[in-house]
């Protein structure tokens, strides 16, 4: 992955997550969303991986070295992107899963409830896991973003 977009994620995750956390965020209230999104871009992801496997275009990509990467090819340089974004958008569907479930925490509760720092905890917790799937959530609207820059550009070089 370019450095470029390592930071870029990394301050996107970053900035989502704080923000998330100051404003209370409710992650809840988009898992289901975020599953349909994130699962259309997985099969964005397979569906274009599928039709450049065997193409010429799959040649193209293959002989012609990365400018940035200058061990990878440029189809080399799309499959990492793809495999980072897949793992990150399964992730996030699990995540979202789980919101969805809707469980009942009772025993989780009654045990922080009396540990000393338990109700810190028991208010602390959610939102911060709230927080951090909000923060997943925009990492993967950034991979969408990237997959598609990527694929446009690389046709276009290509042609």
């Amino acid at each position: 992955m370019y450095k470029r977009h390592r930071i870029a994620g990394a301050s996107i995750f970053v900035t989502i997550l704080v923000v998330a956390f100051l404003l209370d965020a409710d992650y809840s209230k988009i898992s289901e969303a975020a599953i349909s999104v994130v699962s259309i871009a997985l099969a964005v992801y397979i569906g274009a991986a599928s039709v450049i496997l065997g193409s010429d275009f799959a040649d193209k990509l293959k002989r012609q070295r990365d400018i940035e990467i200058k061990t990878k090819t440029s189809l080399g340089v799309l499959a990492s992107y793809l495999r980072i974004a897949g793992f990150y958008g399964l992730a996030t569907i699990a995540i979202s899963a789980v919101y969805l479930l809707d469980m009942d925490f009772q025993v989780i509760q009654e045990m922080l409830v009396q540990w000393q720092y338990g109700t810190f905890w028991l208010a602390i917790i959610p939102k911060v896991l709230s927080a951090l799937s909000c923060a997943l959530f925009a990492v993967n609207v950034f991979f969408i973003w990237l997959i598609l820059i990527f694929l446009i550009n690389s046709m276009t070089k290509s042609v």
